[in-house]
C-alpha cells in the first residue's frame, strides 16, 4: 500500500545536520509517510548517519556521480520524485528541521481545500546560523516568505506578476506542499540551474493552476549557511561565470515556460510581460551574491558577463537581453561603490530608460 505523503531530501555534504533532519521527519504526529533520500556522492559521513537510522519508511538513493554542483539541486530533488509513492510531495532540505505538527497540518489544509499545492508565507529560522541541535536554549524567529493576499488570481500575468514579480509567494519547496497527481499530470519537474530552479519551478506551477491556498503557519526551521550552494556560487570566478550563465538560462527558461503559457491562455505570446519578468530574476535572485567578488576584479567579471552575453545571443532579436544584462553589470557597479559616482549614475538612468521604453510596465 502507498504511502500517503512522500519526503524528498536531497543530501550532500552536511554530517552535522542531516541527522536531525531526518530524526524531524520520524517524528512527525502523521506517520503515514516515506523518506526518500537522495545522496550526491557526499564526501563526508553524510551517507553514513543517513544509513544509520533503521526504518523500513527510509529509502536512500546513492548517486554514482555528483549532479547537483554542476545543475543546481533541483536534478537531485527529481531522482526522488521520481521514486516518490506517496499521494502528496513535500521537499526538505538536508540541513534543516520540520515541526512535529508540520505534515499533519500541511495534509489538513489541502484535502480540505481540495487544492493542488500549498505555499507557505512563514517559517522560524536560527538566529545562530551554526547551531547544530535544536533544544530548549536555541533561539529562533520568524521570517515571512511571501505575503498573504486571499485567493490567487484567476488571470495568469496578474497571478505571476502578483505572487513572483511581488514576491508574494515563496519560491522555495519547502515553503511548498503538492499533490502528486497535479504535478505528474502537468510534467512538472525542476529544471537545470545553479540558481532559481526553485524559482522557475514556481513559476511554472503559477502557470498550470490558480487552484493554490496559502497559509501563514510557522511549520518549518530553515539553517541559514553560508557555504549552501546559493551563497557559495559567486565567490570565485568560476562561481562568478556560473551564475551570470545561469542568470542568462533563467531568462531563456522564462521565455519558453511563458510564451507557453501566454499562447494557451490568451491567444498570443506578450513578449513586454515576459522582457519585464526577466528584469525580476536580477532584482531576486542575481545582483546581490554577485557584489562581493565584483568588487576585487570588476573589469574581468565585466568581460566575463560580456562573453556569455555573446557567446549565447548572436542575433539582433536578442538586443533585448544585452540591455537587461547591462543593466545588471551596471547595478553590480553602483553597488560596489561607496561613493556616488554621478557618471555612473546618468549612465544607469539612461539604461533603464532604454529598458522601461522597450518594457510596458
Amino acid at each position: 500500500m502507498n504511502p500517503k505523503i512522500s519526503v524528498i531530501i536531497p543530501m550532500y555534504n552536511t554530517e552535522k545536520f542531516i541527522g536531525l533532519a531526518i530524526e524531524s521527519v520520524l517524528a512527525q504526529t502523521f506517520s503515514d509517510l516515506e523518506l526518500i533520500l537522495i545522496d550526491d556522492c557526499s564526501t563526508d559521513r553524510t551517507l553514513e548517519v543517513a544509513k544509520s537510522f533503521d526504518d523500513p519508511r527510509i529509502t536512500v538513493i546513492e548517486n554514482k556521480e555528483n549532479l547537483g554542483g554542476a545543475n543546481g539541486p533541483g536534478v537531485v530533488r527529481n531522482i526522488g520524485l521520481d521514486r516518490a509513492r506517496g499521494e502528496y510531495i513535500f521537499f526538505m532540505d538536508n540541513d534543516d528541521v520540520l515541526l512535529s505538527n508540520g505534515l499533519k497540518t500541511m495534509l489538513k489544509h489541502i484535502t480540505e481545500s481540495g487544492a493542488d499545492a500549498i505555499i507557505n508565507t512563514k517559517h522560524l529560522m536560527f538566529e545562530d546560523n551554526e547551531t547544530a541541535k535544536i533544544d530548549a536554549t536555541t533561539k529562533l524567529k520568524f521570517r515571512n516568505l511571501g505575503k498573504m493576499s486571499g485567493s490567487l488570481s484567476s488571470d495568469l500575468k496578474t497571478r505571476l506578476y502578483e505572487e513572483y514579480s511581488q514576491k508574494n509567494s515563496s519560491a522555495a519547496p519547502w515553503m511548498h506542499f503538492y499533490r502528486h497527481k497535479f504535478l505528474k499530470e502537468h510534467g512538472l519537474k525542476f529544471r537545470e540551474a545553479v540558481i532559481q530552479d526553485d524559482g522557475i519551478f514556481l513559476v511554472e506551477l503559477l502557470c498550470e493552476t490558480d487552484n493554490i491556498i496559502k497559509i501563514n503557519e510557522a511549520l518549518y526551521i530553515w539553517r541559514y549557511r553560508n557555504e549552501s550552494l546559493s551563497h557559495s556560487t559567486g565567490l570565485h570566478f568560476d562561481g562568478f561565470t556560473k551564475r551570470v550563465s545561469s542568470f542568462l538560462s533563467v531568462m531563456d527558461s522564462f521565455e519558453e515556460i511563458l510564451s507557453k503559457a501566454l499562447q494557451r491562455e490568451y491567444g498570443e505570446i506578450d513578449y513586454g510581460f515576459i522582457d519585464s519578468f526577466c528584469l525580476t530574476v536580477k532584482d531576486r535572485a542575481i545582483v546581490g551574491p554577485l557584489v562581493r567578488f565584483y568588487d576585487v576584479e570588476p573589469e574581468k567579471c565585466r568581460q566575463i558577463i560580456r562573453d556569455e552575453v555573446e557567446k549565447r545571443y548572436t542575433s539582433e532579436t536578442a538586443l533585448i537581453r544585452k540591455l537587461l544584462t547591462g543593466y545588471f553589470t551596471l547595478e553590480l557597479e553602483r553597488k560596489k561603490s561607496d561613493a556616488q559616482n554621478i557618471q555612473l549614475q546618468m549612465i544607469l538612468k539612461a539604461v533603464k530608460g532604454t529598458v522601461n521604453r522597450l518594457i510596458p510596465f
